[in-house]
């Protein structure tokens, strides 16, 4: 058997078998497991363990774009999306949209590459403190190039451009 665990996980969720509540709690912890080694795996879960938070903040901590696979309600969930974007910037895309508009969230989330402003929310983009984190991090790291084209191009207003890359 090839030691996948997308492919292991896959033909766990087409099982579909009843379980009892100790035979769950040790579904779960495999589930966890396999999540820790592969975030991404949690795209192939039933919609429970995607709503679960246990489950998706091993997933997220382990490769923060596994959001994008997680339960609507997960993608609004503070804790879980605060540890996504530390973990990768570009999981900001698949936030709920109020997160998109949380300060503190795009903060993190460009802090850690700044290319994430491009998902944030409308009223974030109009932030100079938020888009100057973003400039500093892709300056810091080499991305740097042409920065205010693609600013403009993601629609931070030319004020908050001018102020972000002079200061």
């Amino acid at each position: 058997m090839k030691n996948d665990a997308a492919i292991v996980m896959a033909a766990m969720q087409q099982i579909r078998l009843k379980f009892t509540d100790d035979q769950t709690n040790d579904i779960k912890t495999i589930v966890v497991a396999a999540v820790r080694q592969k975030g991404e795996v949690l795209r192939y879960m039933s919609q429970e363990m995607k709503d679960d938070a246990t489950i998706v903040m091993a997933a997220v901590l382990q490769d923060g774009r596994a959001l994008e696979h997680a339960w609507e309600g997960m993608k609004n969930d503070v804790t879980i999306v605060q540890a996504g974007v530390q973990q990768d910037g570009r999981a900001l895309e698949h936030a709920g949209e109020v997160m998109k508009n949380d300060a503190t969230i795009v903060r993190a989330a460009v802090q850690q590459n700044g290319r994430a402003l491009e998902h944030a929310g409308e009223e974030m983009k109009n932030d100079v403190t938020i888009v100057r984190a973003a400039v500093q991090q892709l300056r810091r790291y080499g991305n740097g190039g042409r920065i205010d084209n693609w600013l403009a191009s993601i629609d931070v207003p030319e004020a908050v451009r001018h102020d972000a890359l002079t200061k």
